[in-house]
């Protein structure tokens, strides 16, 4: 989608690039440019970046937006029954019940942004998180009958490998877990997208 849009935007400047306007100019205002003579290869060669694109040709990735999002009570809740009733059951790997009471301990800071902040009472919070993140990933990836679990999943996946980026200084077992589970999330996204 990308090359088609960029060889689209060639094509409309092909026969407009002109080097001494302002890529302001060129952007905003292409019919007052003049026209030029030199074949559509030549001019694809002298073109910048900043004539490829413009306000308007920019395609916002998926995640671009991740900071309007954050974690909501009953869709997590969702989010992880569905990871409890179907990953867990092929990769017992956490204790449920454990998971689960620190998942309820950190619930009430859904929205908050010290939920991703270590305390003197839970050092090992933003690991939990993170973990926390990919767990509800690959719940929401493996839910049934919702329009909006593959949109979450690509959410807490980028939030957790982002997480996990900052953390690999803090290692520990649940950095571990979160980083298998990223893995098995990739896995099936590769997996389901070749077929």
């Amino acid at each position: 989608m990308t090359a088609s849009s960029l060889g689209k935007r060639l094509r409309q400047l092909e026969d407009t690039s002109d080097s001494s306007l302002p890529a302001k100019q060129r952007r905003t205002d292409p019919d007052s440019l003049p026209r030029h003579s030199a074949s559509p290869d030549e001019n694809a060669r002298n073109l910048r970046l900043d004539e490829l694109t413009s306000f308007c040709d920019y395609v916002v990735p998926a995640n671009a937006l991740r900071r309007d999002r954050y974690l909501s009570e009953s869709i997590a809740d969702r989010h992880l029954d569905s990871f409890f009733r179907t990953t867990h059951v092929l990769l017992p790997i956490l204790d449920p019940a454990v998971f689960k009471a620190r998942y309820s301990s950190v619930r009430k800071l859904f929205g908050d942004r010290r939920l991703v902040l270590a305390t003197p009472d839970d050092p090992g919070r933003p690991q939990f998180v993170c973990l926390l993140h990919a767990v509800l990933a690959l719940g929401a990836l493996y839910e049934d009958g919702q329009e909006d679990s593959s949109s979450w999943a690509s959410w807490y996946f980028a939030e957790s490998q982002d997480m996990l980026g900052h953390l690999l200084d803090a290692t520990n077992l649940q950095s571990v877990q979160a980083a298998l589970f990223l893995v098995c999330h990739l896995e099936t996204d590769v997996f389901t997208s070749s077929c």
